[in-house]
């Protein structure tokens, strides 16, 4: 892969990396999970169990064969863990990594233009494709896919309702109205507001509200908490089932000089409905021009992921562009469900940040979702209305 490409050639012929990446993580050191650990135990547990996922999915056949196919993911060399399900914050966890180096031409953005959108978006599409439903992977993967299936979560994302709480469903009308007035008058004067209507803006929170718990449900089929009691959601989804990363940002993205991008942080990886992953990058990636140009790039993610899947083999039930738009609208709904009631209360659009989602960092991204999810709920009472 390209993150081993800065190597040297040892004495016995093999090429040695001439740098590595060490990723060691000991909750009970880290003083947000010490502070879990009294407030929000569940919270650890599943913190704890992230960082599980993300060590098994980095040291299994399935992401050997994920990196041999061209997608660039951390090559694992050794890794280690030691979980512990009665006391989550005794867990500790090691891996030695590949390293997306800048000596080996790698670099990262705080957001993404709309050419290096276009750029992760294929690389995305590859991932998805590679292990959709009923494609070459998941049909034939023996051994390998039973220890992916071990290793990732269920259902992906830290969005997803069974991660939390269940009173934020009910929260967005009051949240949207404090979040409005915190976020001052830059974000209400932004262009990408310019053509919502101001009392639909008002009542973004309350109308956001009566879908929220629908779009859960059609966003994260495969989580019990969203989709139902007895998974019914997930079974009329399987068949667009595919592994997704879970949180496509740009602070968890290397861009190659030579074109490739790589992902890294797989902690919510699991499976899922690739158009959850789309919104989920579009909205926490993306550069304001790229986001003007939005149909655009899910139309070329859209192209990559029919032709990377038939370079592995083909798939008998890849989403229609159609198909692909209503599960994106849903998805953006979720987005704004989950910004509404919980991230835009870490919004700061004055100090620079690599880590932060761009609608919590850039007035502009924070102005798009906004109207985003507007013309969104408009898309999902005309489809409701058919």
């Amino acid at each position: 892969g390209a993150g081993d490409s800065n190597g040297a050639e040892g004495g016995d012929g093999r090429v040695r990396p001439r740098s590595a990446f060490y990723k060691r993580v000991v909750m009970g050191e880290l003083d947000a999970a010490r502070d879990k650990a009294r407030e929000q135990p569940a919270k650890l547990a599943r913190d704890a169990r992230s960082f599980g996922v993300e060590a098994g999915f980095l040291a299994s056949a399935a992401c050997a064969q994920l990196l041999a196919a061209g997608v660039h993911a951390p090559r694992a060399y050794r890794v280690e863990m030691r979980p512990d399900e009665a006391s989550p914050i005794d867990s500790a966890f090691s891996m030695l990594l590949s390293d997306f180096s800048p000596e080996a031409g790698w670099t990262q953005v705080g957001l993404l233009d709309a050419g290096q959108a276009r750029r992760s978006l294929a690389a995305l599409a590859r991932l998805h494709a590679f292990f959709w439903e009923g494609g070459a992977f998941s049909t034939s993967g023996g051994e390998a896919a039973a220890e992916l299936e071990a290793a990732v979560w269920p259902a992906g994302m830290y969005t997803q309702p069974s991660m939390q709480p269940a009173a934020q469903f009910d929260r967005l009308a009051a949240k949207y109205t404090e979040h409005s007035e915190r976020l001052g008058p830059r974000f209400h004067a932004a262009e990408e507001l310019a053509g919502v209507d101001s009392e639909r803006l008002q009542t973004l929170g309350q109308r956001l509200q009566r879908v929220a718990r629908d779009a859960a449900a059609e966003s994260h089929p495969f989580d019990d908490v969203a989709a139902g009691a007895g998974g019914a959601g997930g079974n009329a989804a399987r068949r667009f089932r595919t592994l997704i990363h879970g949180d496509p940002k740009a602070a968890n993205l290397l861009l190659h000089e030579g074109g490739a991008v790589g992902f890294i942080d797989f902690q919510w990886t699991g499976w899922g409905l690739a158009a959850t992953d789309v919104a989920h990058h579009v909205c926490a990636a993306f550069a304001p021009d790229a986001l003007a140009q939005e149909g655009a790039l899910l139309d070329h993610y859209h192209a990559s992921l029919l032709a990377a899947a038939a370079e592995f083999g083909g798939a008998p039930s890849l989403p229609s562009r159609a198909q692909f738009q209503a599960q994106y609208v849903a998805a953006i709904l979720d987005m704004g469900r989950i910004v509404l009631a919980y991230q835009w209360s870490r919004a700061d659009f004055e100090t620079p940040s690599l880590n932060r989602n761009g609608y919590n960092k850039d007035v502009r991204c924070a102005a798009w979702l906004a109207a985003r999810c507007d013309r969104a709920l408009a898309e999902w009472e005309r489809g409701r209305a058919r």
